[in-house]
């Protein structure tokens, strides 16, 4: 397994950042340091000083506020808050004792007293910043946990439709030739053919999360053809494409159903009729549309608009804020003008 390059240079940087953080806080002491003589160990007080910071944040940010804060045991958390205050003024004394006597209190240097009341201030800084860290760390914890959850569930979502597109499309390209058999046409071992090519599109390239624009077109023009075998020359289909799809990606069998809807419902065998597919690229955009008149049809092969419906969904989950679709169902003429933003 190759190692997470990314990953561990996100670890370096915060271990970095970290340390300049403590560098930048640890050096406060010294700047405020009290002249020489003031206090003959102040040095061994600032290293205790030092270290009961250190220890304090990652304490009170690993443990006291994961344990305590976010499960609101409040009353909990001052009194160890109190007590770690306690503990951190009582450091001058205890330093003090291990070396030597400490000043009294009303003998001690205005320098002294000033050096000793930033570090006072200093732990409270510490203390504050440990809380809102973790906070905020927490914060985008959940925020990416939640981001996951709506990820994992429009794939769920996703595959679901997906898996009833393809039988549907299936279905109905059955019913093509099976009404071809009906009629003992000579057409039907070529539309057996083109079923076949049908299906290797279903099983193999719709099954990727995207394929060649390309290769979308290529499986709309084995699907006209399909359906040419069918249809009387009363019907006349106009396929326009313009603008270079080279090097585009598209979500498969997005496009398909618009077509075979135009082909259900906009096929006559006694009226002249146009079904008119255009497909333009101006950059990347993709502009499609689909024009039909309608007809009605029969209740064998009126089948629900689970292709329909599944399309519009998906295009939604796939392309948020980077689609437009403008669906026009009249008394006797149906249309389709969508607009997407393509890779």
């Amino acid at each position: 397994m190759k190692p997470d390059f990314n990953f561990l240079k996100k670890v370096y940087i915060k271990i970095i950042s970290q340390i300049i953080v403590w560098a930048i806080f640890l050096s406060i002491p010294f700047f405020l340091r009290p002249p020489s003589g003031a206090h003959d160990k102040l040095p061994v007080f600032i290293i205790i000083h030092w270290l009961f910071l250190i220890l304090f944040y990652y304490t009170n940010y690993f443990v006291f506020v994961p344990k305590f804060l976010y499960t609101k045991k409040i009353f909990i958390y001052v009194i160890i808050s109190i007590g770690c205050i306690v503990a951190y003024g009582l450091l001058p004394e205890i330093a003090g004792n291990m070396h030597s006597r400490p000043l009294p209190p009303d003998a001690l240097p205005a320098p002294l007293i000033l050096a000793r009341l930033s570090s006072i201030a200093l732990f409270l800084l510490i203390y504050i910043t440990s809380i809102c860290i973790s906070l905020i760390n927490k914060l985008f914890e959940t925020i990416k946990e939640k981001q996951q959850i709506e990820i994992e569930k429009t794939k769920a979502e996703l595959a679901f439709l997906k898996s009833q597109v393809n039988p549907h499309f299936l279905f109905n390209t059955l019913y093509s030739i099976y009404y071809l058999s009906l009629e003992k046409s000579d057409k039907t071992p070529q539309a057996i053919l083109k079923l076949s090519d049908i299906m290797r599109f279903v099983l193999t390239e719709s099954q990727c999360e995207y394929v060649p624009l390309q290769k979308e077109i290529d499986y709309i023009n084995i699907y006209i053809d399909l359906q040419k075998l069918r249809i009387s020359e009363k019907t006349k289909v106009i396929l326009m494409l313009t603008g270079n799809t080279k090097d585009r990606q598209i979500a498969p069998l997005l496009l398909i159903p618009f077509v075979e809807n135009a082909f259900k419902y906009g096929v006559s065998s006694y009226k002249d009729t146009v079904i008119k597919i255009t497909l333009q690229m101006n950059g990347s955009l993709l502009e499609f549309e689909v024009v039909n008149q309608k007809f009605s049809v029969s209740n064998e092969i009126e089948s629900s608009n689970i292709g329909l419906e599944n399309v519009l969904h998906r295009i939604q989950l796939l392309y948020p804020q980077k689609h437009w679709i403008d669906l026009r169902d009249e008394e006797d003429r149906y249309s389709v003008n969508l607009k997407i933003g393509l890779s």
